[in-house]
């Protein structure tokens, strides 16, 4: 009896000695809490690693960028110096350009001016007279429209043409009545000066033009004359009168 009490009570012995106490159970479960938190640290670190890659190599991109984009500046800052040096050059250019045609500017019309006083004091010849930059000659003789023409134009001339008030006032000065350089000889009705351009400024007689006013016995009026007071008339060119002359001094 007293034995099996004894093997009864190493059985529980033995069988309370192999269960592990609670501070082999708080270990165990620390020792496992330790052991996620390395490798969870280990993670971390990797990741960290890894990011502090990516971060260098961003950097290291972000700074060739940054040191590309500087150059490209530098070199546009370059080219716009380059420019404003251009401009400022063609400028000058363009300065000088101006004043050298204002220098030449007055020295034409003192040319100009030189030429009107030579040309002023230059004779026009025997039974000429000098108006404005022109020579005129009243003819003694009388003779038609086509025979007056000729005697000018032999002369370094043609009959007159009236360009302005003054000049028409000029003319009407000699009181004579002569052929001057106006037909209209091509077609009726359509007046034009002897150099071909044609009548803008008149000083007709009222009523006239009238081309003979359809009368047979006066013929065809086609070249124009001035009367002794000034105005001007149509008349047939076979008709004997004075001329006037015109020609450059």
């Amino acid at each position: 009896m007293e034995m099996e009490e004894i093997y009864e009570n190493i059985d529980e012995v033995s069988f309370e000695s192999s269960k592990p106490s609670v501070n082999e159970k708080a270990l165990q479960v620390s020792n496992r809490g330790l052991h996620g938190a390395v490798i969870l640290l280990g993670l971390f670190c990797g990741f960290l690693m890894v990011g502090l890659i990516s971060l260098g190599v961003h950097s290291a991109g972000l700074s060739s960028a940054k040191a590309n984009l500087t150059k490209s500046l530098q070199i546009s800052d370059n080219k716009i110096l380059s420019l404003i040096n251009h401009l400022g050059a063609s400028y000058i250019q363009i300065s000088n350009l101006t004043e050298g045609r204002a220098r030449l500017n007055i020295t034409l019309n003192n040319v100009r001016q030189e030429l009107e006083r030579l040309r002023a004091e230059k004779p026009c010849g025997k039974g000429w007279k000098r108006f404005g930059g022109s020579c005129y000659f009243l003819s003694n003789d009388i003779a038609s429209w086509k025979t007056g023409r000729n005697y000018c134009r032999n002369s370094g001339g043609d009959l007159v043409i009236v360009n302005s008030k003054e000049e028409q006032k000029f003319i009407a000065g000699f009181k004579r009545g002569s052929w001057i350089g106006l037909s209209d000889q091509e077609k009726e009705g359509i007046w034009k000066w002897v150099d071909g351009s044609p009548l803008t400024l008149s000083f007709w007689t009222p009523g006239q033009p009238n081309n003979g006013a359809n009368k047979p016995v006066l013929g065809q009026q086609n070249c124009g004359e001035i009367f002794s007071k000034g105005t001007w008339n149509d008349v047939s060119c076979n008709n004997e009168l004075h001329w006037i002359c015109e020609k450059d001094n």
